[in-house]
């Protein structure tokens, strides 16, 4: 795809342990660009994408829904 930033990511998600019985499930993350190693972890799905947005050098939030022009489906 000519003129579109390719890169890998590597993504890892986990049920954290809770202590308390019966609380709420917490989701956790950590992804990494490839190329660099740079890596951070997460707490939200908000996070994931901006570190990957930032590594594309495209705006988050997305605009047009995240819909690339002329590639809607």
């Amino acid at each position: 795809m000519p003129g579109f930033n390719t890169q890998s990511f590597l993504v890892r998600i986990w049920i954290e342990p809770r202590e308390i019985q019966g609380m709420s499930i917490v989701w956790r993350g950590m992804v990494q660009m490839v190329s660099s190693g740079e890596q951070i972890y997460f707490k939200s799905f908000a996070e994931l994408n901006m570190f990957i947005a930032a590594k594309l050098s495209i705006p988050y939030p997305p605009e047009n829904d995240g819909v690339i022009p002329g590639k809607e489906s």
